[in-house]
């Protein structure tokens, strides 16, 4: 038996006299409703005498010793004094009840294998006429689950014979336990349904008690319940042992809203409490605890069925509901004591607390409810004999059985190595160089559940020794760029050999393999080499550097695109960088010639156009350690001729002249003219900037023989002169 936690018994079962109960508590009482139990002997019509005008009203609950009062809720403790005396075995307020779901999560979907029913199904899919009570929000035909399956019901919610699934959650729950579906347990069984909540969020522990009675009356063998309360109440007591008596054993979910306080009617009788756990047997996030011990089982949830993941711990009543379903149906007369027993001897330890639930096997319940299983499994090592094996060796054997395999031990030359069961299917490791190389016998020997032993031997070679590897291309260097072309010797006998993963191909006729892959920066070496022999020795060798396939950048370059220059010019490329190997040297080519390297920053080289005027195409190549380069292009122009020049009005050649003379100059230039300039003389006796120039000068103060030229710069200062007059001083 329980022990049964009720640190509100007092509230609620005996002192409706006592002080009101606490704000948490109100919020799960049913304002204005007493549950009044009977005696044998007891009278409804006495009790509501009692009552009075208290009674607003009355109505038996259906197939137990009780009745509803409806009574003012600011009264009903008063109303609850009344009602006690002789006749009466209890009076409570009636209850909430809700169901344990939680969102489904496709990315954590669940699966039936965490509880090993494909082996229970073996025994076969169950049987029609196995009928499997679902107490919930009632049930609605789905794809898994045809209408030919599901037998007429009753909605106490309703107060009808339609138990159809207004919010989906018990249609779901059927779909587990009797679906034809992956995640359908008891496939031929039939479903009962009983609607009694008319959502997961909406229900009462007057209804549940109710339906949990119906479903018993109707012959169900299992009777799945949804909904819990954390209350303890009479009725909910009486129903359980109502059912129990006519032989149904209940499956109930503990809740998930991650408390420990104890769930009814869960922590009733016989009831089979289950919880729920994910693929790996964890507790799922907001399963209920057991620090209370009163949860016997656990079992997978987030299944996909009937068109949504079901999460939850109806989810997991639902696999063991379903079990239950089978092991009925392969043994017809076994008692539900029998299967409870099964349930609970057979289930796995948690991997967690030793308090956490166990884990359902339904391979281990249907083996111990079903026939005789006189068959052995059949073995196979997953090897050949005379077999190369080396290195950590992966056993993976392969073990099929007509039911289902509980356990597989692994042995070296008749020694123990490791076993694996429940789950058995995981790998054994055997360290080859314990008791060193040479021919051995693996044996993998298989148990089922029934006890039946097959075994398989193989006679094998434990090899130890590695290829050697040489890495031989590339050379050693700081610095690679992609791809890189190896070229490994491998000495030993290889059977494959992979640079950086990828294969490599052996040079026919040789002991070296080459490959060409791509690499990148790494923390550790940049790539490596390992060779396999055939027995999965590996031997292998590391590449030390760094790859680098990114060229130098730059930011601008000196003079600007479109710049004018002339003679020698100073060409600058600035803001020069390479991230991991550094910058090499920068060259700098004009129209098609290279003029000069630089291989310090800052980065310059002079290009000297000489006479030429015209258009200059300037590339910088940047190159790195590494090799890689990149250019980057500008285009100068060339301006090494002085302007165009010329006397527009002056004194004519052998003029004679007195005081002010003035001369007028025309000048132009691409580059723009700086200035016009008059010489006397070889002197310069006047200038002008500014367009339009007019040159004056007083010749009274000059020889009385002039020699006279104007000459023009421009703003590159390039010169040029016009042809020389002589003029006459009067």
């Amino acid at each position: 038996m329980r022990i049964v936690s009720s640190s509100l018994v007092a509230a609620l079962m005996v002192g409706l006299a006592a002080a009101p109960a606490s704000a948490a508590t109100e919020d799960r009482i049913l304002p204005g409703r007493l549950v009044v139990g009977l005696t044998p002997a007891g009278s409804a019509d006495t009790v509501l005498a009692r009552i009075g005008d208290l009674a607003l009203g009355s109505r038996p609950v259906p197939g137990l010793n009780a009745i509803v009062v409806d009574v003012p809720a600011d009264r009903r403790i008063e109303a609850g004094d009344r009602a006690r005396g002789a006749g009466v075995r209890h009076v409570q307020p009636d209850v909430k009840v809700t169901t344990g779901v939680v969102p489904g999560d496709a990315a954590k979907a669940g699966s039936l294998e965490t509880n090993r029913v494909a082996g229970a199904r073996t025994w076969g899919p169950g049987r029609a006429g196995v009928l499997v009570a679902v107490v919930g929000t009632g049930v609605s035909p789905a794809a898994e689950l045809p209408a030919a399956r599901i037998r007429p019901g009753r909605d106490f919610v309703g107060g009808d014979e339609d138990a159809a699934d207004e919010d989906g959650n018990g249609t779901a729950v059927a779909a587990v336990i009797a679906g034809t579906g992956d995640s359908g347990v008891c496939a031929d069984c039939d479903i009962l349904p009983v609607r009694v909540q008319g959502g997961v969020a909406d229900g009462n522990a007057v209804d549940l008690a109710a339906g949990i009675v119906w479903a018993a009356d109707q012959g169900a063998r299992v009777i799945a319940v949804t909904g819990t309360t954390d209350f303890p109440t009479y009725l909910l007591k009486d129903a359980v042992a109502h059912a129990e008596a006519k032989g149904a054993l209940i499956v109930n979910g503990s809740g998930s809203t991650g408390i420990v306080q104890p769930q009814h009617p869960g922590n009733y009788g016989d009831v089979l409490t289950v919880s729920t756990v994910d693929g790996s047997g964890r507790k799922s996030s907001n399963t209920n605890r057991n620090n209370a011990f009163y949860i016997d089982v656990a079992a997978a949830d987030n299944l996909y069925v009937a068109g949504r993941y079901l999460a939850g711990s109806s989810a997991s009543a639902a696999v063991v509901a379903g079990v239950a379903g089978l092991a009925f149906a392969a043994k017809p007369g076994v008692s539900a004591a029998q299967v409870r027993d099964a349930v609970i001897r057979g289930a796995i330890p948690s991997p967690e607390q030793s308090y956490d639930p166990p884990i359902l096997d339904a391979s281990y319940v249907l083996n111990a409810i079903g026939g005789a299983d006189t068959t052995a499994p059949v073995v196979s090592t997953g090897f050949t004999d005379g077999q190369a094996l080396g290195d950590w060796i992966e056993v993976r054997p392969t073990v099929t059985d007509d039911h289902a395999v509980a356990r597989v031990e692994v042995l070296v030359d008749g020694i123990l190595i490791g076993e694996r069961s429940r789950p058995w299917d995981q790998p054994v490791w055997i360290d080859p160089s314990v008791g060193g190389a040479g021919s051995r016998t693996i044996t993998v020997r298989a148990h089922d559940y029934a006890g039946n032993v097959g075994e398989k031997a193989t006679t094998v070679t434990f090899d130890t020794s590695a290829p050697a590897v040489t890495i031989d291309s590339p050379s050693p260097a700081p610095f690679l760029r992609n791809p890189v072309d190896v070229v490994a010797t491998v000495t030993g006998e290889a059977t494959r050999v992979y640079a950086n993963g990828m294969p490599m191909t052996r040079l026919p006729g040789t002991d070296r393999w080459k490959a060409t892959i791509q690499v990148r920066n790494n923390a550790g070496p940049l790539f490596g080499v390992t060779a396999y022999d055939a027995a999965g020795n590996g031997g292998s060798a590391a590449f030390e550097g760094r790859v680098d396939d990114a060229a130098p950048t730059a930011t601008s370059i000196s003079p600007g695109s479109g710049a004018r220059i002339r003679g020698t010019a100073t060409v600058t490329i600035s803001g020069v960088k390479d991230d991991v190997s550094g910058v090499g040297q920068a060259e700098l080519w004009a129209n098609g010639r290279l003029v000069g390297r630089d291989t310090t920053a800052p980065y310059s080289v002079k290009v000297a156009t000489g006479a030429y005027s015209g258009n200059v195409d300037l590339v910088w190549k940047l190159t790195d350690v590494a090799g890689n380069s990149r250019t980057y292009s500008r285009r100068v122009i060339a301006d090494n001729a002085g302007p165009s020049v010329s006397i527009s009005k002056a004194p004519a050649n052998k003029a004679k002249i007195k005081g002010t003379t003035r001369v007028y100059v025309k000048a132009s230039d691409p580059s723009g003219v700086a200035r016009v300039e008059l010489l006397v003389n070889g002197k310069v006796v006047a200038r002008d900037s500014t367009a339009g120039y007019v040159l004056a000068f007083n010749a009274t103060k000059l020889k009385k023989t002039m020699k006279v030229q104007v000459r023009a710069y421009d703003k590159l200062g390039n010169v040029k002169y016009t042809s020389t007059r002589t003029w006459y001083r009067k």
